[in-house]
């Protein structure tokens, strides 16, 4: 929201409008902004926005009971982790509790698949 037509649109749709967030904003984003102050920044200039806003959690990426729903239902041979965060540790915890095949590569590291 820090360019582009939405900073127009903003003040010129009908008051019954509402501004729906589908995912995190950084602190200082106009997003940010219009979730926490109602107001955002343009031309320099901070605005008050008179729309109500909302927020849907959907975020782009599965969340770790969807991920664990996932390999459940797959029962895959071999499971490689190659991104998210503590991966060495979810790999372990795949392993030694659940009995999986898992691996969490280091960078540069090559993998026979």
């Amino acid at each position: 929201m820090n360019g582009g037509p939405i900073l127009n649109y903003l003040f010129n749709v009908n008051s019954e409008s509402l501004i729906i967030f589908t995912g995190y904003c950084v602190e200082g984003t106009n997003g940010w902004m219009l979730q926490h102050k109602s107001s955002i920044i343009k031309d320099g200039e901070e605005l008050h926005v008179d729309l109500p806003v909302g927020y849907l959690d959907l975020s782009a990426h599965a969340g770790r009971s969807d991920i664990l729903e996932f390999i459940k239902t797959a029962d895959p041979e071999k499971i490689i982790l190659v991104h998210g965060d503590s991966t060495e540790e979810f790999a372990t915890e795949l392993r030694d509790d659940m009995g999986y095949d898992a691996i969490a590569p280091k960078i540069g590291e090559r993998i026979i698949v």
